[in-house]
């Protein structure tokens, strides 16, 4: 009777609270709103009202805090994976790694020119040894760069948390400065929707408590 039933707002999501255990009759809705402000049923289905949307808006709180912590999370990762001191340490490793492979391959050519195959097989084996080392930081160094890249681009489309809702919100920038607001956009037509229920709930809560607290 009190504006809206909280429960038929997210009917069949995953906020379903379930069906109402309360009549629905238009006529008894009627009777409410035309009784005088401030009588003590008209009060009292008022409070009840204000508990059931503050319950849920507290696990819409907490629904906030957890999509934060994963975002926050999500970010650390990325820089563990993109760590340029790594990426820095296996460039010199690289390049040690390319002064040895001359050098035995200049000893093996000098044992071999010498006559000593055993030990010039041996060197070139060591040699073809540190090759696939080599070879091995490379690689990592060239995903290290993909995923540079990918990232740079990944700038343009980054991820918040709805202050209102808790759903996930996409922020397109058309180009990338702290300065630039970009476009929030919901990640789904569900999303869109759960916004704006919640924020129906958010609104007319603090309405009803406002009205409350002045009686």
């Amino acid at each position: 009777m009190v504006k809206f039933c909280p429960h038929d707002l997210f009917v069949n999501t995953r906020a379903d609270v379930g069906p109402c255990s309360k009549t629905h009759d238009e006529e008894a809705k009627k009777l409410f709103q035309d009784a005088k402000n401030g009588h003590f049923r008209k009060i009292q289905y008022q409070e009840n009202f204000v508990r059931f949307c503050s319950s849920m808006i507290n696990e819409v709180e907490k629904k906030i805090i957890k999509g934060r912590q994963r975002l926050a999370l999500s970010g650390k990762n990325v820089l563990a994976v993109t760590n340029p001191q790594q990426a820095e340490k296996n460039q010199e490793q690289i390049e040690i790694l390319n002064e040895r492979i001359n050098e035995l391959e200049k000893e093996a050519e000098q044992a071999g020119t010498g006559g000593n195959v055993q030990q010039a097989q041996g060197l070139m084996k060591l040699c073809d040894q540190l090759k696939e080392k080599r070879g091995a930081l490379k690689k990592a160094e060239f995903g290290q760069l993909n995923l540079t890249t990918q990232l740079a681009v990944e700038q343009e489309k980054q991820m918040e948390v709805c202050e209102v809702c808790g759903a996930f919100l996409i922020v397109l920038r058309l180009f990338y400065s702290p300065e630039c607001p970009g476009i929030r956009l919901p990640c789904s037509i569900l999303s869109c929707l759960r916004l704006v229920r919640v924020e129906t709930v958010r609104n007319n809560h603090k309405m009803f408590l406002s009205s409350l607290s002045s009686i």
